[in-house]
């Protein structure tokens, strides 16, 4: 790696985490979403965290169990309960970077790198006390250890590790079986492993973390899907392609998705560009480069590559198709470095086929647009602290005015927050 490409690498990572680091620190007050989860979290036993959570709530045990040890070191309050997902916020990127370095060139990796460093969803999820953020880093990190299984076959012990941090990211992570399943079409897709050895692995893994994602959906994930509120909330986010109608919502859904990720819910570009410019720009800059990518890496690293980074998606969409996963902004993180990874190789090849004499600075100026029309909403995040919940500052009013301790009367929506 070349002096410029270790301080871009550097800066890259660097302001990242700076973004990070300042979100972290400014200690904005739990808004609902993240008080209703936290509530179970601050009394509850880690065995009675595995029982149905308060107000509908669903999370990974291995998550409720690291925010629990979090809250019982560090006392419960915002940073406690926010330090595992800006833990995993601050790796994220560097594991994008270790995975493209291995997959791509250096052009590719510093894009992927970029986008996964300063996209608003990854941002905001590495301040929030959900298990979001964590999706990601189960994500990248499960494509990390698979790359040395696939390199070294005949290496057991890579093998084993990767048959155990399997089984360990189930419990960490609803979204986890998506990876698994592309690293599964991955593993039997790899020729280079005798065939004997071959079933005997793919065997073991579908024993492995099948057994354990049917021990985790039994007794956690089930409660969620079954759950009538959560199917309600849900209803109009799963893919449908049975009618034209249903084929264009479920276009919507997948822009939509790719909108809250890269440039926020509320970004600036809708106020000047409206919603088809907004449209074509996903199309032209996101969607359209990703399956590039993924065309790319068909044709360099064969089904192998394809099933390990567009695997997961490809499941995704199985589930959803079968009414079993929403695709929402929220639930699609864990995507988003694989789609980091192949948007980068999208550009790449975009620029070295468009200005041949000018690749690298072309790919430059397009991550930079993505990266340019989702700082607004970035910015709101950190530089000025967007505040979803005033409860803090009204229940530091209220202990303050109310001597005589008169009843305080409090809504279901507002109880969360102020307990």
């Amino acid at each position: 790696m070349s002096r410029t490409e270790q301080l871009v690498l550097a800066t890259l990572l660097a302001v990242s985490a700076v973004i990070r680091i300042q979100q972290y620190t400014a200690g904005r007050a739990l808004w609902t979403d993240e008080a209703m989860l936290a509530l179970s979290v601050a009394i509850r036993s880690p065995l009675e965290l595995l029982e149905p959570l308060y107000y509908s709530q669903v999370a990974p045990p291995v998550f409720l169990w690291s925010e629990s040890l979090a809250v019982l070191i560090g006392g419960v309050n915002e940073a406690s309960l926010r330090i595992v997902p800006f833990v995993a916020g601050l790796l994220v990127p560097y594991l994008v970077w270790h995975v493209g370095e291995r997959l791509f060139n250096r052009t590719s990796t510093m894009i992927a790198v970029a986008l996964a460093g300063f996209a608003p969803a990854m941002v905001f999820y590495s301040n929030e006390a959900k298990p979001y953020g964590v999706d990601a880093l189960v994500t990248v990190g499960l494509v990390l250890l698979a790359l040395p299984a696939l390199e070294r076959p005949n290496e057991q012990s890579v093998w084993t590790k990767l048959l155990l941090a399997g089984v360990v990211s189930i419990w960490a992570s609803a979204s986890a079986v998506f990876v698994l399943a592309g690293i599964s079409g991955a593993l039997a897709a790899d020729s280079t492993i005798a065939p004997s050895r071959r079933v005997r692995r793919l065997g073991a893994g579908a024993l492995a973390w099948g057994g354990a994602f049917a021990a985790a959906y039994l007794t956690v994930y089930r409660k969620g899907i079954d759950d009538p509120y959560m199917r309600d909330f849900w209803q109009d986010t799963y893919l449908k392609i049975q009618s034209p109608d249903e084929l264009a919502h479920s276009l919507v859904l997948v822009l939509r998705s790719l909108l809250w990720i890269f440039l926020g819910e509320s970004s600036v570009l809708a106020s000047f560009a409206g919603v088809v410019g907004v449209a074509l720009f996903l199309l032209v800059a996101l969607l359209g480069p990703l399956l590039i990518g993924v065309g790319r890496v068909g044709r360099d690293h064969g089904w192998i590559g394809v099933s390990m980074l567009a695997g997961p998606s490809l499941a995704m969409t199985a589930a959803s198709l079968n009414g079993t996963y929403p695709i929402a902004g929220r639930l699609v993180v864990f995507q988003v470095p694989l789609w980091c990874l192949l948007i980068g190789y999208g550009y790449d090849w975009i620029a070295s086929r468009v200005f041949v004499s000018y690749s690298r600075i072309t790919a430059g100026v397009l991550t930079a647009s993505v990266v340019v029309a989702g700082l607004p909403v970035t910015g709101r995040w950190t530089v000025r602290q967007m505040q979803w919940s005033s409860s803090r500052e009204l229940i530091a009013f209220e202990e303050a005015s109310n001597r005589d301790g008169e009843p305080v009367y409090v809504t279901a929506r507002g109880a969360p927050t102020c307990a």
